[in-house]
């Protein structure tokens, strides 16, 4: 609100949710997501959220759950288009799933096939505020079906939703077995 003004998003963000549920405990980080705490941070969680807004950030998130084995839900906005994904860093049989690195590469090849411009929406950009909500209730939606075993995950496929169209539609894609992060990663372990 008006009164907010100025203050920084987790605190905001603490405050309204402690008025929703005052016996809930959180615990707020004020600061930047970077490859010096990465590790530390994400080791604290059960369930990832990415909700960055720069390329380098969801990749540096991708390659941080993937080690600490911590189940990711990605997501992008760019103006009026979003996108969700769910990568399943948490189950064993880990070498069958792709990563974000594996998506963006597929996405890179469908470009180039049909000459769309699918890229833009993994690198920051303006975006409206409505597609910001759809986007985030399709990663808590995502969650929720984690977390209660029920539903399809959005694994091994992406949601991509237009709402100046109100089209959406999934791209599914596959582990790329030449990834230069997961594939590598899997056989040095």
């Amino acid at each position: 609100s008006r009164r907010d003004i100025g203050s920084s998003k987790v605190t905001v963000a603490k405050k309204v949710l402690k008025e929703i549920n005052p016996n809930i405990e959180i615990e707020i980080v004020n600061g930047t997501f970077n490859k010096i705490n990465a590790n530390a941070l994400v080791r604290k969680t059960d369930l990832v959220f990415d909700c960055s807004d720069n390329f380098e950030t969801k990749i540096l998130l991708n390659r941080v759950c993937f080690y600490n084995k911590r189940p990711l839900i990605s997501a992008g906005v760019y103006v009026w288009e979003g996108w969700v994904t769910t990568f399943p860093f948490y189950r064993e049989d880990i070498d069958q799933y792709p990563c974000l690195e594996c998506l963006f590469g597929e996405l890179k090849k469908e470009e180039r096939k049909n000459g769309k411009v699918i890229e833009d929406i993994f690198y920051s950009a303006p975006a409206i505020i409505t597609t910001v909500g759809i986007v985030a209730s399709y990663q808590v939606n995502e969650a929720v079906k984690m977390l209660i075993g029920e539903g399809e995950l959005l694994i091994k496929k992406v949601l991509f939703i237009d709402g100046k169209t109100n089209k959406s539609f999934i791209f599914e894609y596959e582990k790329n077995p030449a990834c230069e992060f997961c594939s590598k990663a899997i056989k040095n372990s």
